[in-house]
């Protein structure tokens, strides 16, 4: 199953790379998304509701109910997956590309990045989760992938990550290698690549990133 980041309209592409590498992809557009009803996204906080409830579906298909599920997320899709992972347990696996820890931590990554006082940054963060919770009544913290991510079953997991994030700072997918708890965790820093790694995933320039990915799945998989 792959799961989008804030924009949605990039995922056929990646169907057809997962199609062709003899899986089979299923495409979803979460709330507020593409056809999807809803008018507030949730950061990959309740997005998971989302998600499962597809996995629900497949479930309860006989043409699927007996095939792993594995959950290939970009960006905010990647920290959504691992969320689901450790709330449902229903995963099988998860490739997790540029995933945020928590949006606490993205959010002090933009406000520094733009020159806030890191004194300023630190006082201002208690306001993020407050206001997570009043709007979108989520617990901030205990449902990050930051804390998600202690929480997996022993699956495999591939979080990826560009050096040279731009969006989502490298330190973000090291941290959640660090705390996975499974032990079939893999990390992947690409050199001097920027979010997400590649920008096509079908152009002949991105070869070595669909190399790593179907290597990951074929081990884990076949």
């Amino acid at each position: 199953m792959i799961l989008h980041g804030m924009d949605a309209s990039s995922l056929l592409d990646y169907a057809r790379f997962i199609n062709d590498a003899g899986y089979t992809p299923v495409v979803i557009d979460m709330r507020a998304h593409g056809q999807s009803e809803g008018e507030s996204l949730f950061f990959g906080y309740l997005e998971t509701l989302d998600v499962t409830a597809v996995i629900d579906f497949l479930q309860a298909d006989s043409r699927f109910n007996q095939q792993p599920i594995i959950l290939y997320g970009l960006s905010m899709g990647g920290s959504t997956a691992i969320n689901t992972a450790a709330e449902f347990g229903n995963v099988d696996g998860i490739i997790a590309i540029s995933p945020f820890l928590s949006l606490q931590d993205q959010v002090r990554d933009y406000m520094l990045r733009d020159g806030a006082p890191e004194l300023f940054v630190s006082a201002f963060q208690p306001f993020v989760n407050l206001v997570l919770w009043q709007k979108y009544n989520v617990r901030p913290v205990q449902q990050s992938p930051a804390v998600s991510v202690q929480n997996l079953a022993d699956i495999p997991v591939l979080i990826a990550h560009g050096e040279a994030d731009t969006q989502t700072s490298v330190y973000h997918g090291e941290t959640l290698h660090e705390q996975n708890s499974s032990t079939q965790k893999e990390l992947w820093i690409a050199p001097d690549k920027d979010h997400l790694i590649v920008n096509d995933v079908l152009a002949d320039d991105s070869e070595f990133y669909r190399e790593r990915i179907v290597d990951f799945l074929h081990r884990h998989f076949d």
